[in-house]
């Protein structure tokens, strides 16, 4: 049976890189994610607070 591991930050972030590259797109990051679905909720009328700050 595998072994289950956890990710890091770090190991997202490096996905996120190679997917980046292989898409051609130059800052592809989790936040760019993240401000992309605010974005559109916000521009559908959907308050969108993903932090407590």
């Amino acid at each position: 049976m595998p072994q289950k591991r956890q990710i890091h930050t770090s190991g997202i972030e490096h996905i996120f890189t190679r997917l980046g590259k292989q898409l051609g797109l130059e800052d592809f990051t989790p936040h760019i994610l993240r401000h992309t679905f605010c974005h559109d909720l916000i521009i559908k009328g959907i308050l969108c607070k993903l932090s407590p700050n």
